[in-house]
């Protein structure tokens, strides 16, 4: 993947070097037919949104039309860097914050720095410094967050109470909504019998065990790599303690659907899920009461993590101009608070006006506030390196050992570290 970014883009491309949109404006260009590609992950609400937006933007630039390109979460990054290397490239997308740091540093993206920090309507400043720092190399600027969304436990408050249980709501507003609670309680629903299961990660464990154990691992006091990238801290004693009990609920308690079991939460067999803002959409239609609080705490505390994504312009566009302008446009503060539908805004003017309550009125508010709006606040981003992709790869052979009852965590905890070592930071 590294091979083709940098294939496709060549050198970095810097304040120094960048050429300036101001030069030639869209106005300017006015009369050429321009298209521009967008890559996105999202569903067809999130494209119906985005062609709204797209659609009063031509109202100014009718010159400009709009492909918006989905591609699944999972095999976004591969395929992105698939179409970059190829003939049709496209201008601008999200981007995961996993892979960001090598994106930016193969230069792969544009940096925007000198287009938006003196632009005063796009009001820069309007946004954290925490929530540009993944997306912040020196001077430079390489994207613009669109979601800032705190990953949280959604639950069928139904199965709680048939249960005899605090819901995790309950449980958080006494201080006791812990990850040994959490496997407690899901242990409970699975005991219920009947096809009752406690827990359904996100994604396919297998798939991306990241976001199942990384959350864990930091509120037992580990995690996947320090700060600086140069140190691996899954084999500590609190990651290696944080895994066990995911490996434990899984295998001993069977309260976690195991890799390659189909089980959808909105079945309504199933008691928890961790997910964010964007999905909760998708219970629109289910028959149970359900809400949603936020990530249970650890021996470290309360760690709450951000999963977060941003809007970019790659290096190799065609249209750079065009998809700049474009991206000041979606990201301005009118259209972040109609993005905050689905994905919650990093723009402190959006975050708060209640953008959130606005949009999604039938959520309960309090959980907003305590499960997204606080989270925002005090959380941390996913973790993300400069090598991500090869050691996602490297350490991906060494969890796939976990999936199994007879696991040794420990070794194989080790063995992700050395996996990972020849690509930290040195």
């Amino acid at each position: 993947m590294a091979a083709m970014v940098f294939s496709a883009c060549g050198s970095k491309t810097t304040a120094a070097n960048a050429e300036p949109v101001g030069e030639t404006t869209v106005e300017e260009a006015s009369d050429e037919p321009v298209n521009i590609k967008f890559t996105l992950w999202g569903s067809d609400a999130h494209i119906a949104l985005l062609t709204e937006i797209s659609e009063e933007y031509r109202k100014s630039h009718p010159n400009v039309t709009f492909e918006f390109v989905s591609i699944p979460v999972t095999d976004y990054v591969s395929k992105l860097a698939v179409q970059l290397a190829g003939n049709d490239q496209p201008d601008m997308g999200w981007m995961l914050e996993s892979p960001a740091l090598g994106w930016e540093d193969a230069g792969a993206l544009i940096d925007l720095a000198p287009y938006l920090k003196d632009d005063a309507d796009f009001n820069l400043s309007d946004f954290s410094d925490s929530s540009l720092s993944l997306w912040t190399q020196g001077d430079a600027l390489y994207g613009i967050p669109f979601s800032t969304s705190p990953m949280f436990i959604a639950y069928n408050a139904d199965l709680f109470e048939m249960a005899g249980l605090d819901t995790p709501s309950e449980s958080f507003a006494k201080g006791e909504w812990t990850w040994e609670k959490f496997a407690e309680d899901a242990k409970a629903i699975t005991d219920l019998g009947d096809g009752l299961i406690g827990y359904v990660h996100i994604d396919e464990v297998s798939t991306n065990p990241w976001r199942l154990l990384v959350p864990v691992m930091q509120a037992y006091g580990g995690g996947s790599w320090n700060a600086d990238g140069n140190a691996c801290l899954m084999s500590t004693d609190e990651s290696i303690e944080a895994a066990t009990l995911v490996h434990d609920m899984m295998y001993v308690d069977n309260s976690i659907v195991k890799p390659n079991e189909k089980v959808d939460f909105t079945s309504g067999t199933v008691g928890m899920t961790m997910r964010q803002l964007s999905w909760l959409s998708s219970l629109a239609d289910v028959t149970f009461n359900w809400d949603f609080a936020p990530l249970p705490s650890g021996p470290a505390g309360a760690k709450p993590v951000v999963g977060q994504a941003a809007v970019v312009v790659f290096n190799s566009s065609p249209n750079r101009e065009v998809a700049v302008d474009f991206l000041k446009f979606l990201m301005n503060e009118e259209n972040s608070a109609k993005l905050s539908q689905f994905f919650p805004q990093a723009r402190a003017s959006v975050l708060d006006a209640g953008s959130i309550e606005a949009t999604n009125p039938t959520l309960n508010p309090e959980s907003i506030q305590t499960a997204i709006i606080d989270q925002i606040k005090n959380g941390t981003v996913l973790p993300s390196h400069v090598e991500y992709s090869k050691i996602d790869l490297a350490v991906r052979a060494e969890l796939d050992k976990m999936w199994a009852s007879d696991a040794d965590i420990a070794a194989i905890m080790d063995a992700a570290c050395n996996a990972m070592a020849p690509y930290l930071n040195q």
